[in-house]
C-alpha cells in the first residue's frame, strides 16, 4: 500500500521518460556556501560545542538543475524491491544498500551513490577535519502515512556521521509530520525533552555526529497519501572505537499475592463458573491460546471507566524505552480501582490463573509474586525493547500474560516456570484496528512476530509464551480515537506448567514463527 503511494507521488508530477541517460558523480554539485573556510570553521567548532550533539540541516545542499534530483527520485520510486521494515522501533519502506543496485538499470541512483562515496565523503572529511573510511552505507527510505521511527542513537559499530538527503515534495507542511526530532539528554546520556524538530525539506541534507548523545526520531507521517517522506540516508565511518553504554532494564517491584477476595464482584459469571473454567482449560491445553468475550460485570466496568477518567496520570519515559501515561497506583487507597488492584494481587486470583492455564507454583525455585501497572492507550504511546529488557525477560522466566481492555480480560501465558502477564482494558468504544496499540510478541531469532494482540472490546485472551518471547506495545498512530483505552497490566511470576508435554508443544508451535490466531470462546 505504501509503495503505491510512492508511485502516485511520481505520477502527480508527470515524471516518466523511457530513456535513462547516465548521471555521472560530477552531475551532483555541493552548494559553494558549504565549501568555504568559514563553514568548515563553524563545523569544527560545533563538533566540540554544539548541543545537545553536533547536527546540521543544510538547505539547498546540491546546486543542480531540479531535473537531476527528479531523475534520482524517479528511479527510487520505480525500484521494485522496496522492503517493508517494521518492529518495535520503526515502520517504513526501505531499499537494500544502494551499492547492490544494477548500475545499468538505475544510472541516476548509481551516480548519486558514487557522489556519496567520492565527492561528499571528501567534502565531509575536509570540513570536519576527521579522516573517514572508504565505507559508506546508503539506502532509500520511504515513510508513508502512520510510519515513524522512535528515539534511538544510531550508535552501532564504527559509524561516525549519519546523513539524510530528502526527495520530499514541496512545500512540505509541518502538519504532514515526518520531522526529525532532536532530543536533549541527562547526565546518564538518556534522551529527555525535545530540543528541536527539523522539517524534511526537499534538497536539504541532515547531518549529525553519531555518539551516545545523538538521540533522534522521525515523527509519524500524517500527510497526504500521495506525499511520502522519501530520502537516501546512511552513515560515514571512522576507526573510532564505540564506548557502549549499558543501560538498566525497566524493572518493577514484585509483590507476593495475599488474601482471599470475591472475584464475582468484577468478573462475569461466564468467566468464573466451573464449566467455563473447564472449557477454557481444554481450549488452552490444545492450542495454548484463548479468547473469552464479555469478561466483566457491566456495573464494575462502567464504574472503573469513570474512575480512570478522573485519575492521577503521570507521563513515563525515558523516550528511548517508552512513552505513555501511567496511573499512580500508590495514590489510590479506596474506590473501585483500589479494590480491583487488591483482587488482582490476591491468592484467589492466583488460583484462577492456575485453573485456566493448568499451571502450578514452583515451590522450590521461586515463590509466586506479581507486578502491576495501569496505563492508557492514546496517540503517540509505545514501548521499545532493548537487549537489556530481553535479558530481563529471560531472567524472570516464562509467563502468563493477562490484559483487560475495554471491558475485556486478556491473558497471555509463558510456559515452564511461568510469568503470567494479565492486562485489563476499559474504554468507551471499539478500537480502530489500523491505529496500532496492539501487544506484539516476538521470539528470539525469529524474524516475524509470533502473535499480535490488538485491543478487543469485551474479551479475555489467553496465550502461552516462552521465556525467549518478548512483548512490546506497538506505537499508537493518529488513527486512534479521541477516547483512550485504559489498560491494567498484571504479571504473575513463579508458575510452572503442570505437564511437560504441554510445554514442549508450546515451544514447538512458537518456534515455527507463524503468527498465532486466537481460538474464540464466546
Amino acid at each position: 500500500m505504501a509503495k503505491a503511494r510512492v508511485k502516485k507521488s511520481a505520477a502527480s508530477r508527470g515524471a516518466g521518460t523511457t530513456k535513462r541517460p547516465r548521471l555521472e558523480p560530477s552531475s551532483f554539485v555541493i552548494n559553494p556556501i558549504y565549501k568555504d573556510t568559514k563553514f568548515a570553521e563553524n563545523v569544527r567548532s560545533d563538533l566540540n560545542e554544539k548541543l545537545p550533539f553536533p547536527h546540521w540541516q543544510l538547505s539547498n545542499f546540491l546546486e543542480v538543475d531540479p531535473s537531476v534530483i527528479e531523475r534520482v527520485e524517479k528511479e527510487l520510486i520505480e525500484y521494485p524491491a522496496w522492503h517493508r521494515k517494521e518492529n518495535d522501533l520503526y515502520s517504513l519502506l526501505q531499499t537494500p544498500d544502494l551499492q547492490t543496485l544494477d548500475a545499468a538499470k538505475y544510472p541516476a541512483i548509481t551516480g548519486f551513490r558514487q557522489f556519496l562515496y567520492n565527492e561528499m565523503r571528501e567534502w565531509l572529511a575536509n570540513v570536519s577535519g576527521i579522516e573517514l573510511l572508504p565505507q559508506v552505507d546508503s539506502t532509500g527510505s520511504c515513510y508513508a502515512t502512520t510510519d515513524c521511527l522512535l528515539p534511538h542513537s544510531d550508535q552501532v559499530e564504527n559509524r561516525r556521521f549519519a546523513f539524510v538527503y530528502y526527495f520530499t515534495e514541496e512545500p512540505w507542511e509541518e502538519s504532514y509530520g515526518g520531522q526529525t526530532n532532536i532530543y536533549n539528554t541527562n547526565e546518564d546520556d538518556e534522551p529527555t525533552t525535545l530540543f528541536t524538530s527539523l522539517i524534511p525539506h526537499r534538497n536539504s541534507l541532515l547531518l549529525f555526529e553519531v555518539s551516545e548523545k545523538s538521540w533522534h526520531s522521525v515523527a509519524e507521517v500524517i500527510g497526504e497519501e500521495n506525499c511520502p517522506r522519501l530520502s537516501i540516508n546512511g552513515w560515514f565511518h571512522t576507526n573510532r572505537p564505540i564506548q557502549p553504554h549499558i543501560r538498566p532494564p525497566l524493572v518493577r517491584p514484585k509483590i507476593t499475592p495475599q488474601g482471599e477476595v470475591d472475584l464475582s464482584s468484577f468478573f462475569s459469571a461466564q468467566v468464573l463458573n466451573e464449566n467455563s473454567e473447564k472449557s477454557m482449560g481444554e481450549v488452552f491445553k490444545s492450542s495454548s491460546e484463548l479468547l473469552i468475550k464479555d469478561s466483566f460485570q457491566k456495573a464494575f466496568h462502567d464504574e472503573i471507566l469513570l474512575a480512570m477518567g478522573s485519575g492521577n496520570w503521570i507521563e513515563r519515559g525515558p523516550v528511548n524505552k517508552r512513552w505513555m501515561a501511567e496511573y499512580n497506583i500508590d495514590d489510590v487507597s479506596d474506590g473501585c480501582v483500589a479494590k480491583f488492584v487488591q483482587a488482582l494481587r490476591s491468592e484467589t486470583m492466583m488460583t484462577f490463573v492456575k485453573k485456566v492455564t493448568g499451571s502450578e507454583y514452583e515451590e522450590i525455585l521461586i515463590e509466586p509474586h506479581t507486578t502491576l501497572r495501569i496505563y492508557r492507550l492514546t496517540h503517540g504511546c509505545y514501548t521499545v525493547l532493548g537487549d537489556e529488557d530481553a535479558e530481563q525477560y529471560m531472567k524472570d522466566g516464562l509467563s502468563a500474560d493477562f490484559w483487560v481492555r475495554d471491558f475485556q480480560l486478556c491473558f497471555f501465558v509463558r510456559s515452564n516456570l511461568h510469568e503470567a502477564f494479565l492486562q485489563f482494558y476499559f474504554g468507551k468504544s471499539n478500537w480502530n484496528e489500523d491505529a496500532g496499540g496492539e501487544v506484539v510478541y516476538i521470539k528470539k531469532d525469529v524474524e516475524e512476530p509470533i502473535l499480535r494482540c490488538p485491543p478487543t472490546v469485551g474479551a479475555m485472551a489467553i496465550v502461552r509464551r516462552d521465556k525467549d518471547v518478548f512483548p512490546f506495545l506497538k506505537y499508537v498512530n493518529h488513527y486512534a480515537k479521541p477516547d483512550p483505552i485504559y489498560v491494567i497490566a498484571l504479571s504473575v511470576y513463579g508458575l510452572i506448567s503442570s505437564k511437560d508435554n504441554d510445554v514442549q508443544e508450546s515451544t514447538n508451535a512458537e518456534s515455527s514463527g507463524e503468527k498465532a490466531q486466537m481460538q474464540s470462546l464466546a
